[in-house]
């Protein structure tokens, strides 16, 4: 009283604006893209940083400033930015997952759903290796069948063949009638593609041959799945 030093509180468009400041800074740093570990340890600074501040200025200019509420709103913002980031993040995903899973191997589909800016959506000139195949005399098949016992036959015949491509990690393209068409080194870079695409054929080859054995038993004459292969860009 006698040094004249008396405690000023801070008016309430003051309080206010820290307030609004505060929630805004917790926006913001949950919204920076790096690891979570990097993001807590901004937050945790910036909290500590803000007490700092509060005691100095209280301690030598005897202004009270709101510090509780303020670092409540900032922990609540930074909260249900988080959440929603993660939601945001989750959902896509997800979407990724199922838009992917019946084309891409699982090993494929989790990367991108990991890393998805490896996506390259506006499109890019690369080298690819295209495999196809073709089922033998499959008109006529279709011709001597019942409809009940071709659907059964080309369903199995096309589950165990596209396990077969996304097991050497091949990205199904199309499949047309009984035919698959295949490409390698896309969406994402495979530098051995050309290899994988050999391996993925004469493993077609050997499945499918013993899908004509299983078929023969049952009197069907399954044709022999012709394939072809072809790097290019």
């Amino acid at each position: 009283l006698l040094d004249q030093r008396f405690l000023w509180v801070s008016p309430f468009f003051l309080s206010l604006g820290i307030l609004w400041f505060m929630c805004l800074a917790g926006t913001t740093l949950t919204n920076i893209r790096t690891s979570v570990v990097n993001r807590l340890f901004l937050i945790t600074v910036i909290t500590i940083l803000f007490w700092i501040i509060n005691w100095y200025l209280s301690a030598e200019f005897k202004l009270l400033l709101p510090v509780l509420l303020p670092t409540f709103g900032y922990f609540l913002a930074a909260s249900i930015s988080a959440i929603r980031d993660w939601s945001a993040e989750n959902i896509h995903k997800k979407f990724l997952k199922q838009a992917f899973s019946k084309y891409l191997a699982p090993q494929v589909v989790a990367q991108i759903s990991s890393n998805p800016e490896k996506l390259v959506t506006g499109g890019e000139k690369r080298e690819l290796t295209f495999l196809f195949t073709d089922l033998q005399d499959f008109t006529g098949l279709t011709e001597s069948l019942q409809p009940g016992i071709l659907v059964s036959l080309l369903n199995n015949y096309l589950d165990e063949v596209c396990a077969v491509v996304l097991k050497h990690e091949g990205t199904l393209d199309k499949i047309v009638g009984d035919a698959l068409h295949v490409f390698f080194n896309a969406p994402l870079n495979q530098q051995d593609h050309a290899q994988k695409a050999v391996k993925c054929a004469l493993a077609l080859d050997a499945c499918c041959e013993a899908l004509r054995k299983k078929a023969k038993q049952e009197n069907i004459n399954l044709g022999v799945t012709r394939i072809g292969i072809h790097t290019g860009i």
